[in-house]
């Protein structure tokens, strides 16, 4: 398995590629100053809020004020109203789905950048070395990958292809011939289809319920083969724990997966509160600056940032123009303009 590796100013990207060279996972690490949300494996304070134990579900507050749950374990006490506990963090929150959260008795511990990136390559699903892709292509090769991880349509080797729909309550994947008199049979298309839909699962870092519309009607005994190649296909994509149904006779696939991860397309936050879009505009300053100063080695960059951002890259954590001055020198002139019709704009000087 192949990984590329990206260091930028306060983030750390990296992709895996499979043996035939096609992305198949990707790592995004923002420094905790510019993106605070807790992720999974984290060790945190929290504190019981309530217990339904007609659900066996325990629901906590961390100390980030944020909301997390538990499944009660009928072998363990049930915790009591108010106790203060640790948590591990499985799952992290996104959107409206709460953290899902382990009671830990290991002391609270905020994982760096270095031990997440270990933990991604550790789940991988790989059994051999990793070859790292030089630097020269790396940048180009995940942005590649991400690209393709933003896909709802995805071309199959065959001609035919896969179109994927993530809707509030499951994943829609239909598999489609494109029209095509294709020469693959029912069976080997359906199974080119599972091994992508496997790949995208992972790369997406879809969860849930998901459900594959294949092609045609699938036999009893081939779907319960069809269903242990798709798990077969998972774990080697680094997932697990899957529970996966034989085809019914509409032939629908039903899988689900469990949830490590929000998918790659949360981070678009066009739709999250405004507080939130300011810090990924002032994500994408930075990431243009430094690749503005990057090409221009010696050059002056002048920065006019419209009036709102302003304020709000004021009062960020995470000082940008102070990293991108300890990277590349006092080379950065930043105006306030109310007259900025976008939010930013920038001018290289000679």
């Amino acid at each position: 398995m192949k990984i590329a590796v990206e260091k930028r100013i306060g983030q750390t990207r990296a992709a895996a590629f499979s043996d035939d060279d096609l992305p198949v996972s990707v790592f995004i690490w923002r420094d905790r100053k510019l993106d605070p949300a807790l992720r999974s494996g984290d060790v945190v304070p929290a504190i019981v809020r309530s217990v339904d134990k007609s659900s066996a579900e325990c629901f906590v507050e961390l100390e980030t004020g944020e909301g997390g749950y538990f499944n009660l374990n009928p072998s363990k006490p049930v915790p009591v109203e108010g106790a203060h506990i640790n948590v591990r963090i499985r799952s992290e929150a996104w959107a409206e789905k709460i953290a899902l959260v382990q009671p830990v008795t290991d002391a609270a511990h905020l994982l760096t950048g270095v031990e997440a990136f270990q933990a991604w390559k550790a789940g991988l699903g790989s059994t051999g070395e990793f070859e790292e892709i030089g630097e020269s292509e790396a940048r180009t090769r995940i942005q590649d990958a991400l690209d393709d991880a933003l896909l709802d349509t995805v071309g199959l080797p065959s001609g035919g292809c896969l179109h994927i729909d993530q809707t509030r309550a499951l994943v829609a994947v239909d598999v489609d011939r494109s029209g095509r008199k294709l020469k693959l049979s029912n069976a080997d298309l359906n199974r080119e289809a599972l091994r992508t839909t496997a790949r995208m699962i992972s790369l997406k870092r879809l969860s849930g319920l998901i459900v594959v519309d294949l092609v045609g009607s699938v036999r009893k005994e081939a779907g319960k083969a069809m269903a242990t190649e798709m798990r077969d296909m998972l774990r080697l994509c680094g997932i697990r724990q899957v529970k996966i149904l034989p085809p019914s006779v509409l032939g629908l696939m039903e899988m689900s997966v469990p949830r490590t991860y929000p998918p790659i397309n949360s981070y678009d936050y066009s739709s999250c509160p405004e507080d939130r879009r300011m810090t990924e505009t002032g994500i994408e300053l930075l990431k243009q600056l430094e690749e503005l100063a990057s090409e221009n080695r010696t050059a002056r960059i002048e920065v006019e940032v419209r009036p709102d951002l302003a304020d709000h890259l004021q009062r960020m954590e995470f000082n940008l123009f102070q990293a991108l001055e300890f990277e590349f020198g006092a080379r950065f002139s930043l105006k306030r303009s109310a007259d900025c019709l976008s939010p930013f704009l920038h001018r290289v000087l000679s």
